[in-house]
């Protein structure tokens, strides 16, 4: 019996011997860091300084104060499995260099590197939950690239072409690339479902913060901004067309030449407290246009957002993009316009109070030419709240078609020059409730040969002019006043303004007039 066992034992052992040593072999992982493979007989990954160890029991890669540098791979962390969670534990740096040359090849100037590149979801977050612990930090440079991608990208944070989540983190990335080669760098390029809450986003110098890819949208909660780009043409927030993406509950200050561009629908919601500061050499936000199709929407919903532009725009709304206002501060300041409302686009107030949703309009140049609050070539409509514009040398231009609407709320336009001027074939709407105070040397003018028109039906119009405060030109559409009360005001010590020349067609038919401190009341 002995001697049976034993020969059955040694047939085994034979066949063992002749079976491939593939079946032996380790499993391999989806999962990289520079040139080094995760397998189930090697899990740790030792680098320049600390480690990173992966689980494959629970798909989890643990970071624990790594240092790595640009070797031989473009992706110095790259991911296919889907549902990996990666913990950073302390602080990981990752160096993307601008030359390394290695056995012939030099990956720092060959392609376009990545810091991090997943095809598969994954999830990074703190291990402790506190984001001033659990840090991700990106080094890069560039001298050029012989292959960049199409867009000229050199360098990205992390590439996602999956569903993406952060939380608890500081993501940080300087690029540190000179002359022509600054403004090629992103520190979030996601094509797949992007979340990011609880996070501080740090970009320095580079090109994108948050560059979100075709059909890809992002939810942005209770996260601190800290972003100076650098570039031609940079963005702290870009969103792409058809998809719809939330800001919620976020602080910080955004430098870029558009802080937030949106072909896609945005909500900016910060009723929890704190203040979102985006400035802009072009414009802070921007609704962008989309070629055939609805534009971007801007929704501004229980936020509070300071806007300001070095250059040019506060807020554009290019053809067909839209921005809305419910319950909302946001104050805005720009040298050019304010607010440019673009053919067919759309700017309203349409929830809450005087007290609860504002806008406040500055502009930073007053003289001949200057700046002005609301160039509207769209539909403007103020159903409640509250508009201030100051600083300016127009309140409102209305150009070519736009319509401007006050229905409700309390409003004020102050300029050196003109509270409304309309220079197209536009309609001023005053009606419902609404107060309006026009403060300027000339209240409301309708250019001549332009056929723009004004209808009151209601509501309270006050024209505190220096020289006129209803100037209807010759070829000027038909003025209606048939409701409500219109208060024009002299603001001489002595009467020299007119109240109103009448040079087209005006019909009085309900609205009450009173006219103070006027030189002449009526000229026609």
């Amino acid at each position: 019996m002995k001697k049976r066992i034993l020969s059955l034992f040694i047939i085994l052992c034979l066949l063992l011997s002749v079976l491939p040593t593939a079946i032996f072999a380790a499993t391999e992982y989806d999962l990289y860091i520079n040139e080094f493979q995760f397998t189930s007989t090697n899990l740790t990954y030792t680098g320049e300084v600390g480690s990173a160890v992966y689980s494959p029991q629970t798909k989890t890669l643990s970071l624990n104060n790594l240092t790595i540098s640009t070797s031989r791979t473009n992706a110095l962390i790259y991911s296919n499995i889907p549902g990996l969670t990666i913990n950073v534990n302390g602080t990981t740096t990752i160096n993307l260099l601008d030359s390394n040359p290695i056995g012939g090849s030099d990956i720092g100037q060959d392609q376009t590197n990545h810091a991090l590149m997943f095809e598969a979801d994954t999830t990074i977050k703190g291990q402790s939950g506190n984001k001033s612990r659990d840090k991700l930090v990106i080094n890069s440079k560039s001298i050029g690239v012989t292959n960049p991608e199409p867009n000229g990208t050199t360098r990205v944070g992390i590439s996602s072409f999956s569903q993406l989540t952060l939380q608890d983190i500081t993501l940080s990335m300087t690029d540190n690339s000179v002359t022509n080669k600054v403004g090629y760098a992103s520190l979030i390029r996601a094509g797949g479902q992007t979340s990011i809450s609880g996070c501080t986003l740090d970009a320095q110098k580079c090109a994108h913060g948050v560059f979100m890819l075709e059909k890809a949208a992002a939810n942005i909660a209770g996260t601190e901004f800290s972003m100076n780009l650098n570039g031609t043409l940079t963005s702290g927030m870009n969103f792409s067309s058809g998809t719809t993406n939330l800001v919620s509950n976020c602080s910080g200050t955004i430098n870029a030449t558009y802080p937030l561009y949106s072909q896609g629908s945005v909500t900016v919601n910060n009723a929890a407290g704190g203040k979102l500061t985006l400035n802009g050499t072009k414009a802070a936000a921007v609704a962008a246009e989309n070629k055939g199709a609805v534009g971007g929407k801007l929704l501004f919903q229980d936020a509070n957002v300071v806007l300001t532009s070095s250059d040019s725009y506060g807020i554009h709304l290019q053809p067909n993009a839209s921005a809305e206002l419910r319950r909302s501060t946001v104050d805005v300041t720009a040298p050019n316009i304010c607010v440019y409302v673009d053919e067919n686009a759309t700017l309203s107030l349409t929830d809450g109070s005087d007290r609860t949703c504002r806008l406040y309009l500055k502009g930073t140049n007053t003289a001949e030419g200057g700046s002005v609050g609301i160039y509207a070539k769209g539909s403007v409509s103020f159903d409640t709240g509250l508009l201030s514009i100051s600083n300016v040398y127009t309140a409102i231009q209305n150009m070519r078609t736009g319509t401007v609407d006050f229905s409700g709320g309390s409003h004020t336009l102050n300029a050196t020059t003109c509270g409304y001027l309309n220079n197209g074939t536009g309609k001023l709407k005053i009606g419902g409730n609404v107060n309006v105070t026009v403060n300027a040397l000339v209240g409301i003018q309708l250019t001549k040969n332009t056929g723009g028109t004004l209808e009151m039906t209601g509501g309270t119009l006050n024209l505190n002019c220096g020289e006129t405060g209803l100037r209807l030109q010759n070829g000027a559409g038909k003025t209606t006043l048939s409701g409500g009360r219109l208060n024009i005001t002299g603001t001489g010590s002595t009467p020299t303004a007119d109240g109103i020349t009448a040079y087209s067609a005006i019909e009085f038919s309900g609205t009450e007039v009173f006219f103070q401190r006027c030189k002449r009341d009526l000229i026609s």
